[in-house]
């Protein structure tokens, strides 16, 4: 896809940090056809929370030729405005029952 369509297609609703990611996801996609299905996929990190990422993935499935497109976008959460230990959470991510797990016995 070229920066023309990306900005054609994008502007009407995507903000200027999403056409970037936009952009970013479409030069770094990684394709695969299986059975006839293609899948695209995409690591992208960013400087912080970037909204609306699922209008972004919906732009890149129509721009690529995809039947599914996986976008994610890392970044380093921050406590700054959360406040009362918003970053707890993290500590615990992926293990929905903290440090339980030795006392399952």
């Amino acid at each position: 896809a070229s920066q023309a369509a990306i900005a054609e297609h994008a502007k009407p609703s995507l903000s200027d940090e999403q056409q970037t990611v936009l952009t970013q996801a479409l030069i770094n996609v990684n394709s695969t056809t299986i059975r006839g299905v293609t899948i695209s996929t995409v690591l992208l990190s960013a400087d912080g929370f970037i909204s609306g990422l699922a209008a972004v993935t919906k732009d890149a499935l129509d721009l690529s030729s995809s039947d599914i497109f996986l976008l994610a976008v890392c970044y380093e959460a921050t406590r700054g405005n959360r406040g009362g230990g918003g970053g707890k959470k993290g500590k615990t991510n992926g293990n929905k029952h903290g440090n339980n797990n030795n006392n399952n016995n």
